[in-house]
């Protein structure tokens, strides 16, 4: 297991205070987000990863040994757990993947216990790099080609759009940091990595309607990362405590 020195300070900072307890981590695919939780909070009971493709939730089970941390095939706007079971609710990188999150949000506050915790990480398009607006384009583009195979992904949120939704969420001891990488080293070591990656995406939209669209705007951000590098997309990581959920 990776020390928690390998991820972001500020996320370790804030999640190093919480003692979660029995953890849901919503829409965990391969388990980045969970390795996170395992490697910096203060502690927990156990971990539980949730997600619809069967193939990521292969791989984080692959990558996953201890018995506090498993992974089950679940929508999370139809949860197969009782209410009030969890203790703590992560939700990463996601908000912006679910078509109704008004929809899931509610199923997640029933799962809830009362005075439970919300960690919410979501990243932002308000990079301030050149080479971070390469990653918030590069997502861009990624969802463009996700809904071109007819898989729903909204863009990414403005800062000021984003921060409208955590106040959505009506959490309580809401305690916020940010953070982006703009280490130029790294941006240039990604760069490359990123190309391979562009292409490989786009051969799965070969035979769509956008296909073309889609291939010019890849050729643009391939020049792009070359010149500038690839960095971080800005993030912001939200925790407080659901308010208004009833006692069961």
């Amino acid at each position: 297991m990776p020390p928690s020195s390998d991820h972001p300070r500020p996320l370790v900072e804030l999640l190093g205070t919480i003692t979660a307890g029995r953890v849901l981590d919503v829409g965990a695919g391969t388990g980045q987000f969970t390795r996170v939780l395992a490697d910096c909070l203060a502690g927990f009971d156990e971990i539980v990863g949730i997600d619809t493709d069967a193939r990521s939730l292969d791989r984080a089970k692959q990558a996953f040994t201890k018995p506090n941390v498993t992974f089950e095939q679940a929508d999370a706007e139809k949860l197969p757990f009782p209410s009030g079971h969890f203790d703590t609710v992560a939700i990463a990188y996601s908000l912006h993947h679910f078509e109704n999150l008004d929809g899931v949000v509610a199923e997640l506050r029933r799962v809830t216990r009362p005075g439970g915790t919300w960690i919410v990480v979501e990243m932002h398009s308000d990079a301030r790099t050149s080479a971070g607006k390469n990653a918030v384009d590069l997502h861009l583009w990624g969802a463009a080609v996700d809904r071109a195979l007819g898989r729903f992904h909204d863009p990414v949120y403005t800062h000021q759009d984003l921060a409208a939704q955590i106040d959505a969420l009506r959490l309580a001891r809401l305690r916020t940091v940010e953070w982006q990488d703009d280490d130029n080293e790294v941006a240039e070591k990604n760069a490359e990595a990123a190309v391979q990656v562009i292409r490989q995406v786009l051969e799965r939209a070969e035979g769509k309607e956008a296909y073309d669209a889609l291939a010019d705007q890849a050729s643009a951000l391939i020049e792009r990362i070359r010149q500038h590098g690839l960095g971080a997309q800005p993030f912001l990581l939200a925790v407080g405590t659901p308010e208004g959920i009833p006692r069961a």
